[in-house]
Order: structure tokens, then C-alpha cells, then sequence
């Protein structure tokens, strides 16, 4: 069983998996081509209140989004009233793995992890993997409050001018950068190319 929800990448064209059965239908589109702008919201069992309080404050601009998360995060997005349109495997079992695919795929524009730093966590390698994954698709990743607030309120203020000028607004590129994740994806890139020259 699935959530009748098809979602379309933005880099690549085609839909992902069956979804989760306990997802709200969206309300209102965020993105300039319609569909709205994905976030995952991520937090270690002591950091899972504040999450729910970052929730709460945040709302009425969060409600401008979809969202997934790994474990019970995806539980307290939907108990608070937000739509999830896909719940992940717990963090150690394989959610951080799940959710750096959907980096990958472009399905999720950004990541807001709020980590325990005064814990150790048995899936270390697995979230420094995926904040590996982010940096190299260049896609949003904030790992505690004030920097999610931040991220946010920019995401936000972007998407808002997108609907009142019909252009695409995002962060300001530097000059002949054209896409940040192949510029950042360019030198290794070239090497793997020069590889295939070899054989």
C-alpha cells in the first residue's frame, strides 16, 4: 500500500518509489514549476524535542514544504501537522543511506539534522556519509537550530519571490559557476573521464 503521491526529481526525471501510507496530501505548491520544495527533518532521540519546538515555531513557514524523516521523526512531522510524503528506516538501520539516495536523486532539497553532539551514535560513519552526499550535491544541510531557522527562512523567501516574479530565485552564484553541484563534482569528474581514455 502506498500514498497515492508521485513525486518527479529535479534532476532527474523520473518518480521515486511507492511511498509511505501515512502521508498527508500537499496544500500548497512553494516551487515556481508547481511542485513543492522537499525538506528532511532528522533528529537523535535527545534532540527530538527541540525538533518538535523548532516545528512549532516555525509553522506557518514550514508549511510551505513536504517533508521526510528517518525513524519516529517522520511521526512527529505528521503529528504536528505537516505533510510527509515519505518515512525512512530508523538512522542506524539504513535512514541516513535512504535519505542521502534521495539527495542524490534531487528528491529532497534539504536536510536539517538536528544531532546529538554529546552522545555517541552507533551510526557515526552513516551521517558523516551523508553530510558527505549533501556537500557534494551542494543541497541545504544544517545540523542544529539556529542554522535550520536560517536555512529555512531563506528557502522560504526564495520560494515566495519565485511565485510573485515567475522566475527561479536561489542563492546568489558566483559569476560563471553556472550549476554549484558540478562545479564541486567537476575535478573528480574530468579524472574519471581521463580513466576511461585509458582503457
Amino acid at each position: 500500500m502506498g500514498c497515492a503521491l508521485a513525486t518527479q526529481s529535479a534532476r532527474v526525471p523520473h518518480s521515486v518509489a511507492r511511498l509511505s501510507t501515512n502521508c498527508v496530501p500537499p496544500t500548497t505548491p512553494a516551487g515556481l514549476d508547481g511542485h513543492r520544495y522537499r525538506i528532511a527533518l532528522v533528529a537523535h532521540d535527545n534532540m527530538k524535542l527541540l525538533m518538535r519546538k523548532f516545528i512549532q515555531v516555525h509553522f506557518s513557514m514550514l508549511n510551505a514544504f513536504e517533508f521526510t524523516g528517518t525513524g519516529t521523526t517522520c511521526s512527529i512531522i505528521m503529528a504536528e501537522g505537516l505533510a510527509c510524503f515519505k518515512q525512512l528506516a530508523s538512522g542506524p538501520l539504513g535512514g541516513d543511506q535512504q535519505l542521502g539516495a534521495l539527495v542524490t536523486e534531487g528528491t529532497v532539497h534539504a536536510v536539517f539534522f538536528f544531532r546529538d553532539p554529546l552522545a555517541a551514535h552507533v551510526h557515526d560513519a552513516g551521517i558523516q556519509a551523508l553530510g558527505r552526499i549533501c556537500d557534494c550535491h551542494q543541497c541545504y544541510f544544517a545540523t542544529n537550530y539556529r542554522t535550520a531557522a536560517a536555512v529555512l527562512k531563506t528557502m522560504y523567501d526564495n520560494a515566495e519571490e519565485s511565485k510573485s516574479t515567475g522566475r527561479r530565485v536561489s542563492v546568489d552564484l558566483p559569476r560563471d559557476t553556472g550549476s554549484l553541484s558540478e562545479f564541486v563534482q567537476h575535478t573528480y569528474l574530468e579524472t574519471r573521464n581521463s580513466y576511461r581514455t585509458w582503457t
